[in-house]
């Protein structure tokens, strides 16, 4: 993911991490990014976040690189709860 988002970053210009506030703005389901700015100069670059216009290929890229496994929680359809500590209700 990291490799993919300066990839972006670079071809932009900008910071890795106004790629990566951009690329959150893309998400119909994110209403809302909390910025973690320490200092005055990562505040101004998040800001500037309205900037950036990523391309579909862009954000196609950062998609394609944070997906999961399709197997990612796939276990749960194969553990039958009789056999699972955690899945038994006490």
């Amino acid at each position: 993911m990291l490799e993919a988002l300066r990839a972006v970053a670079k071809e932009q210009g900008v910071s890795d991490a106004r790629i990566a506030l951009a690329w959150q703005f893309t998400k119909p389901f994110v209403t809302n990014i909390i910025i973690g700015a320490k200092t005055r100069e990562p505040l101004i670059d998040n800001l500037d976040v309205t900037k950036v216009k990523l391309t579909s290929e862009q954000v196609k890229t950062l998609d394609d690189a944070s997906a999961l496994p399709s197997e990612y929680l796939g276990w749960r359809s194969t553990v039958r709860p009789a056999t699972c500590a955690a899945c038994r209700s006490e």
